[in-house]
């Protein structure tokens, strides 16, 4: 999946996985973002997740994405 995204998707993207370190190392050459995530489908935990970015979106400045609102 990464070498499609980074190398056949030619519009900007975004995508999103638990952390891990062969994911991170797939993507070793992308900008990204960790943060923290609250998980509750069957147990509560808390967990990791790291997002990636093409190179042509602006990230914006923000310590952890959960945190944001969206718009009403």
């Amino acid at each position: 999946v990464a070498d499609k995204v980074k190398n056949q998707i030619h519009l900007p993207w975004v995508v999103s996985y638990d952390h891990a370190p062969e994911i991170v190392k797939l993507y070793n050459d992308c900008r990204s973002i960790e943060y923290g995530i609250n998980y509750s489908a069957q147990e509560k935990y808390k967990g990791a997740e790291v997002m990636f970015f093409s190179e042509k979106i602006k990230i914006p400045a923000v310590i952890n994405p959960v945190d944001l609102r969206t718009a009403v």
